[in-house]
């Protein structure tokens, strides 16, 4: 089930922003990632604009598989610059579709001036899709109560000697 929820959605959920200048080391972004649990962060320019994103993969890709120093590698070496990005207003369904076409597992979430206001992950998408299905399982089973209350018997499944469903 893919929703037409809006990205707002998920980021009134999450929080903020959290960034990284381009001279921040790897080391101080991988702290961040750590401490706060997460797979990346934006790197913003001086007026709080996305200047990239930096991922796991990247540090893995670009530092830890090279056998790199992270202590020696500037953010700003190592990160994705071409970001895309989502508005509050983009649906679930588009953000998935804009992620699964472009292969990438975050996505940016920017205001109507381009400034970032959060991150979903793909995760998040996931987690809001099961949302709405347990929703749409609360709501069916419901009703399906509510028919058994009113026509008793209706919710069984009976069978006749050949096997067959007798209705």
């Amino acid at each position: 089930m893919i929703s037409d929820d809006r990205i707002s959605k998920i980021i009134k959920q999450k929080g903020g922003v959290l960034n990284v200048r381009s001279d921040s080391t790897v080391t101080e972004a991988a702290e961040i990632m750590r401490d706060c649990n997460v797979g990346c962060v934006i790197v913003e320019d001086k007026d709080g604009r996305i200047e990239g994103i930096l991922t796991e993969r990247d540090i893995i890709a670009k530092v830890v598989a090279i056998s790199g120093d992270p202590d020696d590698q500037i953010v700003g070496r190592i990160m994705t610059t071409s970001v895309l990005t989502c508005t509050m207003e983009t649906t679930v369904k588009e953000a998935q579709q804009i992620m699964s076409t472009h292969r990438v597992r975050h996505l940016p979430v920017v205001d109507d001036e381009g400034l970032p206001v959060g991150v979903i992950s793909i995760r998040d998408i996931v987690s809001q899709q099961l949302t709405n299905a347990e929703e749409v399982i609360r709501v069916q089973g419901a009703a399906i109560t509510d028919l058994e209350h009113q026509h008793p018997g209706i919710s069984e499944i009976r069978m006749d000697r050949a096997g067959r469903v007798v209705i």
